[in-house]
């Protein structure tokens, strides 16, 4: 280039491309007379138009119409004036700029002339630098430029391999601290933690990173940074396209999401996972990997639609899962992981069978997941998860064999799962599973043994299980776990005590559960689980305070739990679940309200618990469980309307609830609760026939229901539940056999519900309600003696209804809201003439 192209500017030359006009002159040396002169020239060119034309005598600048031409004039200069500060303020500051880049220009123009001078030293080479400035004096700047894009090229070459280096490094590193954090995995989660997060901050990009990642901050406790993570892993994955990093990525996140009680989003997640294990799953059908991966995603989210009440959505999709691990099992009779596998989808699905109400379909799937399990705990019995995985199963059909009422069955179930849990939990003290696997049975068994009544041996296993909880939370205060397992621990002893009679024990252990629970839930209101937990403790203690007689407080504890379950439902309304909670809560709510003799309250609470549940079983018709809950429901609503003296509604409310419980016990006949629910709705019916004085409509209602309890006592003579109810039903027959006029029949029907509530009392002697049903079997004695004309056979029976009120006093196990039966018999022996 020659020197009228790029060689016409040297350091120092004057600016170009400015203009010439007065403005740059007066700008350019900043001269403020200047600028004020031209400012003057504005204005007067501004005015001149306005001012030159009209404005001649001096008597028009008198008049208010030439005042507001001037005012009129004097705004326009104004504005104008004002107009033209404005652009030279602005044409300033760009001459300013560009000053300032001229100036930036120069330097740099400098520095690369002066790193061409420190080139023609001794060691220059070729003297290129030394003709290129020689060049440049003389007025062609091209050597010099092409000089120095040769040692930009050179230094950008070296940068760019120190960045590969740089990058190849942090990869690396990267890797180390992921095989660190691997080392580190279910043993130091801390160490762990750190690790991962070293690695992702290194490496973004790799997803199985962050998704571990999430896995420990959950593991921390901290689901917030566990979303996040599990969100960059979905990123991740995505980036990377790979459709299994994908697929793992979302299941994590979904995980999380089922933590934070968003189960919605769950399902969301979950979802996605599904779909694409279905592609990856029909593109390489031969692929046992895939298949696997395909059943887990069906599991996952019958997990979810379990949890959200929705057992017909959980149903299918563990049925998906079943058919491909049925399928891959077959394929591999002898791989014990596909049969375990095989085994865990059977529990599932009976699991949706229990809470469904079908015992029938639940212990078949129960009884086949136990054959499974104990052949893979026989080809190994050194294996100590195949084990673990038998006493789950036991204990699984033990629950199914309490729930059809066969206690003995159950109860000998159970004893096979704990034995087993022992044993392990001995071999290795150290393995804190094992240990809260034992916890676990003990509850259970505790279970049973409160079902037969034996309150001092349910007490005993509620024992051993609240400390071993207790030791296992002490030594991990952070394992929320574990922290759950003494709530639930304490509540359960809560129960026995409750049955005791020993309400202040009850609420003492009541409260130490609730504590627990509230320290949960605070810690995390994000987590459904504990918000959940925190509403049964409060559902909990209001029971105890109702016992206590003190209704205020029970109520207050009631609203408390509804409060919780309330906002869940606000969350996710389509949770089952959580509906099935809110209706309970309702209708433990109209409880209070009855006994505060607050019956149109009550009324409206049970209503809205019947409205949620009757919504629940119409939305899914197969199950059994909303059924019953429905029908629950309608005798809570006969009780209130009976109170309040309707007792056509009162009928009609009590036969909606026969007519529910009736067609469950025909579907179900081998189901002793559903048989054991129909006789106390034929009860209920026949109370009311008694209030309406039909005592032959009456007299068959209670017929119906004591024979379907005769023969369920009869079936399992060890259920104490169902010889109490028998007991129960004989005094309602001795009740309608005296109104009847009846008093042999009456006396026969009394002796006969005497004689059981003894037998229970004697094997109970601190089942506070046992005791307390002999008194009342007692008491009814002594008032047909007394109308019959036998006063002596009132007496004695007078007297030991007091005895034995006494001796509950005495261990205080009368409850306040019995508090009045003392009196009442002493004065009842006094009008006898006894003492």
């Amino acid at each position: 280039m020659t020197g009228a192209g790029r060689g016409a500017e040297r350091p120092g030359a004057r600016a170009v491309g400015i203009g010439g006009s007065v403005r740059d002159s007066v700008l350019a040396t900043g001269d403020r007379n200047r600028i004020l002169v031209v400012r003057g020239l504005a204005a007067a060119a501004l005015v001149a138009p306005v001012l030159g034309a009209g404005l001649v005598g001096h008597d028009l600048w008198r008049t208010a119409r030439h005042e507001a031409a001037l005012a009129a004039v004097e705004a326009a200069f104004e504005q104008r004036l004002e107009e033209a500060r404005t652009v030279a303020r602005q044409q300033v500051e760009a001459l300013r700029l560009e000053a300032a880049l001229k100036d930036r220009l120069l330097a740099a123009r400098e520095e690369a002339l002066e790193a061409l001078r420190t080139r023609t030293g001794p060691d220059a080479g070729h003297g290129q630098a030394a003709e290129a400035l020689a060049s440049f004096a003389g007025g062609d700047s091209y050597p010099v430029e092409a000089l120095t894009l040769a040692a930009a090229e050179a230094k950008a070459a070296q940068a760019a391999g120190a960045q590969e280096r740089a990058d190849a490094l942090r990869l690396e590193a990267a890797e180390e601290f992921r095989r660190l954090g691997a080392l580190a995995f279910g043993r130091d989660t801390a160490q762990a933690l750190a690790a991962y997060r070293r690695a992702t901050g290194l490496d973004p990009a790799d997803a199985w990173a962050w998704i571990l990642l999430a896995r420990l901050e959950r593991q921390a406790g901290d689901l917030d940074r566990s979303a996040q993570a599990a969100g960059r892993a979905v990123e991740a994955a995505a980036a990377s396209g790979s459709a299994r990093d994908r697929m793992a990525a979302l299941d994590e996140q979904g995980d999380v999401l089922v933590m934070q009680g968003d189960l919605a989003g769950a399902l969301a997640a979950y979802g996605s996972a599904r779909t694409i294990a279905e592609r990856r799953a029909a593109e390489a059908p031969e692929d046992a990997g895939r298949q696997h991966d395909l059943a887990v995603s069906f599991e996952r989210l019958g997990d979810v639609h379990r949890a959200r009440g929705d057992l017909a959505g959980a149903r299918e999709a563990y049925r998906q899962a079943l058919t491909v691990h049925a399928g891959l099992a077959a394929l591999a009779p002898d791989d014990a992981g596909r049969q375990r596998d095989l085994s865990v989808l059977l529990e599932r699905l009976a699991e949706v069978r229990m809470a469904e109400g079908n015992l029938a379909g639940a212990l078949k799937l129960q009884e086949q997941m136990l054959a499974i399990r104990s052949a893979l705990a026989a080809a190994e019995p050194d294996n100590g998860e195949w084990q673990r995985d038998l006493a789950v199963a036991w204990d699984r059909l033990g629950e199914a064999r309490t729930a059809e009422g066969d206690l003995a069955a159950a109860l000998e179930a159970h004893e096979h799962g704990r034995a087993i849990a022992e044993r392990l939990a001995a071999a290795d003290p150290g393995n804190a599973a094992w240990q809260r696997d034992l916890s676990v049975s003990w509850l259970r068994l505790g279970d049973v043994r409160m079902a037969q009544g034996d309150l001092a041996a349910s007490g005993e296993a509620y024992g051993k299980a609240r400390k071993i909880s207790a030791g296992l939370a002490a030594a991990d205060a952070g394992n929320t776990r574990w922290q759950r397992d003494l709530a639930l621990a304490f509540s359960r002893l809560g129960a026995v005590r409750m049955a005791e009679g020993d309400l202040d024990a009850a609420l003492a252990a009541y409260a130490e559960g609730k504590e627990i629970a509230a320290r949960l839930a605070a810690a995390d209101s994000g987590n459904a689980d504990w918000q959940r937990d925190l509403s049964v403790s409060w559902n909990m203690l209001g029971s105890v305070r109702a016992a206590r007689g003190e209704i205020e407080a029970a109520l207050e504890a009631h609203e408390e739990s509804r409060a919780i379950v309330a906002g869940l439902v606000a969350r996710e309304p389509g949770n089952a679940l959580w509906q099935s909670d809110l209706a309970t809560t309702l209708n433990l709510i109209g409880d209070m309200r009855m006994a505060h003799g607050d019956l149109a309250a009550a009324g409206e609470a049970y209503a809205a618990g019947r409205v949620i549940m009757a919504q629940l079983a119409e939305a899914d018709p197969a199950s059994a469980v909303w059924k019953h809950e429905l029908s629950v429901s309608w005798d809570r609503l006969g009780d209130v309307r009976r109170a309040q003296g309707d007792l056509v509604a009162a009928l009609d409310a009590y036969d909606q609830g026969r007519a529910i419980a009736a067609r469950l016990a025909s579907a179900d006949p081998d189901n002793a609760e559903r048989q054991r629910d129909l006789a106390v709705s034929w009860d209920r019916l026949g109370d009311v026939r008694m209030a309406q004085g039909d005592l032959a409509a009456a007299g068959e209602a209670y017929e119906q229901g004591r024979a379907i309890v005769a023969r369920l006592a009869s079936a399992d003579p060890g259920n104490a539940v169902w010889q109490r109810d028998l007991s129960i039903g004989w005094g309602r027959q001795g009740d309608l056999r005296r109104a009847q006029g009846d008093a042999a029949g009456a006396l026969a029907a009394y002796e006969e519900s005497r004689a059981i509530a003894a037998r229970l009392a004697a094997a109970g002697p601190a089942n506070a309600l046992w005791q307390r049903d002999l008194v009342v079997a007692h008491w009814k004695l002594a008032d047909l003696a007394a109308a019959s004309g036998s006063p002596a056979d009132a007496e004695r029976h007078f007297r030991k209804a007091l005895e034995l009120a006494r001796a509950m006093e005495a261990a205080d196990r009368l409850a306040p809201a019995d508090a009045w039966v003392i009196d009442a018999l002493e004065q009842r022996l006094a009008g006898l003439g006894g003492r």
